[in-house]
C-alpha cells in the first residue's frame, strides 16, 4: 500500500527564528506505519535552507502525524515532495508562501529572535465562493438616502440612490439626460440613477438594493470561519491569505495590510461592528482582485484622509471616504454613502 500526495494540507509546523533570509525547501514526506494492528499515515517535514540575505531564517520545526484505522497489511511506504517554500518580508511581516501553503507573521512577533520560538503556523485555507451581488455589481456605489461628494471627486462606475430622489444626490452639479432616466457629472465616468427618475429606474434601482440586502446577508451567513477575531480586531501589519474571517467586534486598520492569494482566491470578512482604516494607511492587493474580496460590516465603514483600500464594502450602515481616500471596489451601503473629494474606481 502507498500514498501519493496531490495536495498538502493540514500542517502545522513549530518554528525558532534567527535574523537571516532565503529560499526554503520544504518537503513533505508522508508514510505508513504499522503499531498494534492498525496503520497511521506519518507526515515529516525536511527544512533546506539557502541564505540570500538578512533577514529570518527557521531553523527548527516538528512533524504532525496523522492516524489511520486501516487494517490492510503494509507494503513498502512512498514519499513525495510536494512543497517549496519562498520566505520573505513584506510591509511589517514575515511571509511563507506558495501555492498550496501561504502564513504570515507579524513583526511583533518575529521583532526578536526567541519571539518565533514555539509560533504556530497553519495551512492555507481553502478558499471560499464569492458573494454574488447580482444586479448590484452594475454600480460601482449604490445608497438608499444619499450619496454626497465634497468636490472633486472622481468615480469610475454608475452610481444610484434608492428610494431617495435625486435631491439627496448632492455635491454632484448633475446634468438631466433628455430622457430622465438618469443624469450625468463630471465626476461620474458613468451615470447617475434615483428613484424619483423616469422609468425602468426605479423598479432597476429596486431590485438593485433588494440584492444589497442578499448580498450582505449571504456575506454575514457564512458558516464555519476560518479566522476568528484575528488580532482581536486590529489588523494592521499582516498578510491575510484567502478564507473566512471572522470578528464579534469592529476591525481596526492601524498599519498596511496585504491580502495574498491568486486571481481565484476569495476573501470574505464577517464584521459585527464598524471598519476603521486609519489616514495614509494601505490596503492592498497581491495577485487577487478586488472583486473577489467581500467586506460586510454591521456597523459602517470609514476610510481615512489619504488611505487606500481595495474590495467591496457590504456596509448595513453608512460608508465614508474621507478627504484624498482612494478604492479599488464598490461601497454597497444600506443608507448613506460620502465622498470627501475621493477616489473611487470600479474593479475589473
Amino acid at each position: 500500500m502507498s500514498i501519493r500526495l496531490t495536495r498538502c494540507t493540514g500542517t502545522s509546523i513549530h518554528v525558532r527564528a534567527y535574523p537571516e533570509i532565503g529560499y526554503v525547501r520544504l518537503s513533505v514526506y508522508d508514510h505508513l506505519s504499522e503499531a498494534e494492528g492498525k496503520l497511521a499515515l506519518i507526515r515529516t517535514l525536511v527544512i533546506e535552507h539557502t541564505v540570500i540575505r538578512r533577514g529570518m531564517r527557521l531553523l527548527f520545526l516538528q512533524h504532525k502525524s496523522t492516524p489511520s484505522h486501516n487494517p490492510a497489511p503494509l507494503e513498502t511506504p512512498r514519499a513525495q515532495i510536494c512543497s517549496t517554500v519562498l520566505i520573505m518580508k513584506f510591509a511589517n511581516s514575515l511571509v511563507l508562501t506558495n501555492a498550496l501553503f501561504i502564513a504570515s507573521i507579524p513583526s511583533s512577533v518575529w521583532g526578536s529572535p526567541a519571539g518565533l520560538d514555539g509560533h504556530s503556523i497553519s495551512s492555507r485555507a481553502s478558499s471560499p465562493k464569492a458573494v454574488d451581488l447580482r444586479s448590484a455589481s452594475n454600480f460601482v456605489a449604490l445608497g438608499t438616502t444619499g450619496i454626497s461628494t465634497v468636490p472633486p471627486s472622481a468615480i469610475t462606475g454608475s452610481i444610484g440612490v434608492s428610494p431617495s430622489a435625486a435631491t439627496f444626490v448632492t455635491g454632484f452639479s448633475l446634468v438631466q439626460d433628455a430622457t430622465n432616466v438618469f443624469s450625468a457629472s463630471t465626476q461620474v465616468v458613468g451615470k447617475v440613477f434615483a428613484s424619483s427618475y423616469a422609468v425602468p429606474t426605479p423598479s432597476t434601482l429596486l431590485t438593485a438594493t433588494g440584492d444589497v440586502s442578499t448580498a450582505y446577508l449571504d456575506a454575514a451567513g457564512r458558516p464555519n470561519p476560518d479566522f476568528v477575531n484575528l488580532g482581536a480586531g486590529n489588523i494592521g501589519g499582516r498578510v491575510l491569505v484567502p478564507g473566512l474571517y471572522k470578528w464579534t467586534t469592529g476591525v481596526s486598520v492601524l498599519s498596511d495590510v496585504t491580502l495574498q492569494g491568486s486571481d481565484t482566491d476569495v476573501w470574505i470578512f464577517q464584521i459585527d461592528g464598524a471598519l476603521e482604516v486609519a489616514g495614509a494607511k494601505q490596503v492592498t492587493l497581491v495577485g487577487g482582485l478586488a472583486r473577489n474580496v467581500f467586506w460586510q460590516v454591521a456597523d459602517g465603514a470609514t476610510i481615512g484622509p489619504g488611505a487606500h483600500f481595495e474590495g467591496i464594502i457590504l456596509s448595513k450602515t453608512l460608508a465614508v471616504l474621507q478627504t484624498g481616500a482612494s478604492m479599488n471596489g464598490r461601497i454597497l451601503a444600506q443608507t448613506a454613502i460620502v465622498l470627501q473629494k475621493a477616489t473611487l474606481t470600479q474593479p475589473i
